[in-house]
């Protein structure tokens, strides 16, 4: 536009459109939608949405031409997606579209980064204790934790300042070895044995850890004439005594009441609790799965632990299967 030679295609464009929407004549700018699909796509956007009078597919509204869940095999979690923000749920699931990450702007490690990390942590230093007919002290098992936390933390990339990964290390040590004592006074109490760890139902394996009981075979859970089919990957199992079993899945972010509590599936916003415990009782049949429950190892968590109970369960069988149908 003013009569600098671009410097490429691109420039050519960005100028050309910066005269042409300046214009009297904007209206020619259009001819990028024969070149650019990216372009093409924006217009047909912001034509549907903003001068069409009904929800059209870039609203969320896509009618029959996205393939239902049903005869799929599932996660909790993607059903509790779709109950939380049924948009999000089709920019992420249908849309396949995630966030641009800005490695500039990386301080810390993300959230899904540091769970990952937990988890690979506590599966080393509880899969290297528990054996069975051996008794395992709370020192033993700080001890096999700190030990997994440095050959982790020798392999983890931080992508963030150096002093930054240090303080989040130490964070982390910490907060395990609280956990840890936690948990062995609370096992002690109860009689509980970490027996599995990381099991996967539903899915093939992926090459990470995983249990020996770990198996493709999904929980089927029958709505109707519908059979449902899930998969997920259980953290931990306990048997408690010589009968019973309990769930535990390990959550590293805070404890917000508003996503976790006890015995409640939140209008389908919490739904992984009672699946797992229908998918360990598969994995488990010759015990009882009395609960399962999401723990916090953290002190952002507040170490806290949020369950939900076999007996409600099976009294609420039935409102489980209408918010799943109704999702």
């Amino acid at each position: 536009g003013d009569g600098r030679p671009a410097l490429n295609l691109d420039d050519y464009d960005l100028t050309t459109v910066i005269d042409l929407a300046a214009s009297s004549r904007p209206g020619r700018v259009l001819y990028l939608a024969g070149i650019s699909e990216r372009f093409r796509r924006g217009i047909e956007a912001e034509t549907a949405r903003w001068h069409e009078p009904r929800f059209t597919r870039f609203d969320g509204a896509v009618g029959k031409t996205v393939k239902h869940t049903t005869g799929e095999i599932m996660s909790p979690t993607r059903i509790e997606q779709y109950a939380t923000c049924p948009f999000a749920y089709f920019i992420s699931q249908v849309l396949k579209i995630e966030p641009l990450e800005e490695p500039e702007r990386i301080e810390q490690m993300n959230p899904l980064e540091r769970g990952s990390l937990v988890h690979r942590i506590l599966y080393s230093a509880y899969t290297a204790c528990f054996r069975p007919q051996e008794a395992v002290s709370a020192e033993r098992l700080v001890a096999a934790l700190r030990e997994a936390a440095d050959a982790e933390f020798r392999t983890q990339i931080s992508t963030g300042p150096a002093l930054t990964w240090a303080i989040e290390r130490q964070q982390i040590a910490r907060d395990l070895v609280a956990y840890v004592e936690l948990d062995t006074k609370e096992r002690d109490g109860l009689g509980a044995r970490p027996a599995m760890f990381e099991a996967r139902f539903g899915m093939p394996p992926r090459g990470d850890a995983e249990d020996r009981a770990s198996t493709e075979k999904p929980l089927e859970l029958r709505v109707g004439r519908r059979v449902l089919l899930f998969k997920g990957k259980i953290d931990r199992v306990d048997e408690i005594g010589k009968t019973d079993a309990r769930v535990i899945d390990y959550k590293t972010g805070s404890a917000d009441r508003d996503r976790y509590r006890d015995d409640a599936f939140l209008g389908g916003r919490a739904l992984q609790l009672p699946i797992y415990i229908l998918a360990a009782q598969m994995l488990q049949p010759n015990r009882n799965v009395t609960e399962a429950a999401y723990v916090f190892p953290s002190e952002r968590g507040g170490f806290k632990t949020v369950g939900f109970s076999r007996e409600v369960l099976d009294k609420r069988m039935d409102d489980l299967k209408r918010i799943i149908t109704t999702v």
